[in-house]
């Protein structure tokens, strides 16, 4: 069957992002990471 898991994530920078979608990839089982990034500046 299809499962979906949503998560709420922060990073400081991209690397940490994209170091973190990288370990998601690597987990047996995970066929597909799809990132939904949203910025939000705070005053």
């Amino acid at each position: 069957g299809d499962h979906i898991i949503l998560m709420k994530c922060w990073f400081r920078s991209s690397k940490e992002l994209a170091d973190f979608i990288k370990t998601l990839k690597g987990i047996r089982g995970v066929t597909r990471v799809c990132p939904a990034i949203i910025l939000e500046k705070i005053k």
